[in-house]
């Protein structure tokens, strides 16, 4: 955890006074999560799809408020550049406490997602032809897609699947912080049909008694923190 500080981001939020009523808003907090999908038109903000920021109380009140105005924000960060970003209409937001020895107070916490990377849970859109995922790292990529569209897959498939969605231009770098993820373009009938025809090829086989196991995280990790 030596030098943790130099993996971290920050966030800021200003909001101008709106009348001669109203006060000004101008806070920053600490950032050490994002998913960004970068936007090629100047009239939209970047498009943020997990943002996850630490502080006091009343700092993360005013995140939550904002997110849910549609706020935008401003970010920085190792390896990222500053930009604007914003999490659009509906984003799903949750606010936790982290308790830190030799404090006092708990730490409040936010994480925030887009209604879009909320929508890669099983069953939630299974019309969709884009997914969000955190870990480019072909194992965590192949089995969620697996569950977000309920298809049959095995772990010994995964670097196959990745390569081929790969060469088809179907993978798309995001940006990130504490996390490398990827935008698979691909919607269930069309990764069904990748994988029934490496299968009746022969490129894809079914063992007799296949493994099930995924060697995947169950929670955020880094390998820097391992």
């Amino acid at each position: 955890m030596q030098n943790a500080h130099l993996r971290l981001g920050r966030l800021e939020y200003i909001k101008p006074v709106a009348s001669s009523k109203s006060t000004s808003t101008h806070l920053t907090v600490t950032m050490d999560r994002l998913i960004v999908e970068p936007v090629f038109g100047e009239k939209e903000a970047p498009r943020c799809h997990l943002l996850s920021v630490f502080g006091g109380e009343q700092e993360i009140a005013a995140i939550h408020a904002a997110i849910a105005d549609q706020a935008n924000f401003r970010i920085a960060g190792p390896d990222l550049s500053p930009m604007v970003i914003s999490l659009g209409e509906r984003a799903h937001t949750f606010r936790g406490l982290i308790q830190v020895p030799g404090r006092r107070q708990p730490v409040r916490h936010l994480v925030s997602v887009s209604q879009e990377l909320f929508e890669t849970q099983a069953g939630a859109n299974a019309q969709a032809d884009r997914t969000i995922v955190y870990s480019a790292e072909p194992e965590f990529l192949v089995y969620r897609l697996g569950v977000r569209f309920g298809i049959p897959l095995l772990p010994h498939w995964s670097s196959w699947i990745q390569a081929e969605l790969t060469r088809q231009n179907r993978v798309r770098p995001l940006l990130g912080l504490g996390c490398h993820p990827v935008l698979v373009e691909a919607s269930k009938p069309e990764l069904l049909d990748i994988i029934a025809g490496a299968v009746k090829r022969g490129i894809l086989s079914i063992p007799d008694t296949p493994s099930l196991e995924w060697g995947v995280p169950q929670a955020f990790v880094r390998d820097e923190l391992r």
